[in-house]
């Protein structure tokens, strides 16, 4: 709520449930949802808005139903290559559905769907624009462990960021830790402080990926939109019990014209990581050309796409 508010917008929070499930948990869902549209409609007869917009989930689906319900006009964004049940429901309603991988596209009607990217933010689209692929005397790696903590990733920057104590690397590590497992981290990195910085999250996320050379994240829309516009190479984890197994889709269609590895959590390897980003900064032609191929998978402006499409349709 604060991150709206600050921004100057009015929120409304509303009852949601799980589109999926079973049992008491499924029964339990449908009247928080039933709740939720009730609680949609009121918003709507108030705020009487020209247009709704949807970007998935499971709290889009009762605004949607309301939507319809009273014939208001409404466009979907559905971030990941695979929709979910929401986005999948309400796109029959829906006047446009935008995309943020262009597979996603075949899971709406062809005169609907847009191959939009997912938005990135203006912050961050401006400082990507501006920087270059130069050579180090050290490199910068970039571990993404997600706002909340992703403990497995976390587990993985230890054992880089040791790896690279201890053969000598020529890298230097920032890493997103995540809230919840900080205070876990910042004894387990204890005097490796020379090598690496970390932090449990940062509102100035632009700073990194500015000075960030290489990357390891989750395969999350979002974060992909944002590695690929800054062009930086990145090994991929998808995380494996995403909904649909939509996180190794967004991946596989990302590394299809961008660069770097996928790798499964039953597979990290922290050596053929290292290796791989090794001998990519040893070669300049293939570290810019790896650059060049992951920065043709962004669509730096989507949100102006998206905002002018929804202008025309009001």
């Amino acid at each position: 709520m604060a991150v709206f508010s600050k921004r100057g917008y009015r929120f409304y929070p509303i009852s949601t449930g799980q589109v999926r499930g079973q049992g008491l948990g499924l029964l339990w869902s449908a009247l928080s949802m039933v709740r939720g549209i009730i609680e949609s409609i009121r918003i709507l007869v108030g705020f009487k808005p020209d247009l709704v917009v949807g970007v998935g989930g499971y709290v889009s689906f009762p605004v949607g139903i309301a939507s319809v319900i009273f014939g208001k006009k409404m466009v979907l964004h559905e971030q990941n290559s695979i929709p979910g049940s929401a986005n999948r429901f309400l796109g029959r309603f829906a006047v446009k559905v935008f995309t943020g991988f262009r597979d996603a596209g075949k899971f709406f009607r062809a005169e609907k769907a847009i191959y939009s990217g997912n938005p990135v933010r203006y912050e961050l689209v401006k400082v990507a624009l501006a920087k270059r692929v130069e050579r180090h005397l050290r490199y910068n790696l970039l571990i993404l462990g997600g706002s909340s903590g992703a403990v497995r990733l976390n587990r993985l920057g230890l054992d880089l960021v040791k790896a690279i104590k201890e053969r000598g690397l020529p890298f230097s590590v920032f890493h997103q830790t995540g809230n919840k497992n900080y205070e876990e981290m910042k004894k387990a990195y204890g005097g490796l402080e020379d090598i690496v910085e970390f932090f449990p999250f940062s509102e100035d996320i632009g700073r990194y990926y500015e000075l960030a050379d290489f990357a390891v994240a989750r395969a999350g829309a979002v974060t992909i939109a944002e590695l690929s516009c800054f062009g930086i190479p990145a090994v991929l984890i998808p995380y494996p019990f995403a909904a649909d197994r939509h996180q190794e889709k967004n991946a596989l269609e990302y590394l299809q014209v961008g660069c770097g590895l996928i790798m499964k959590e039953d597979e990290l390897d922290p050596g053929r990581i290292l290796d791989y980003f090794l001998e990519m900064a040893r070669d300049d032609e293939r570290l810019e050309g790896c650059s060049r191929m992951a920065k043709k998978f962004s669509r730096p402006f989507a949100a102006d796409e998206i905002a002018r499409a929804c202008i025309e349709l009001v």
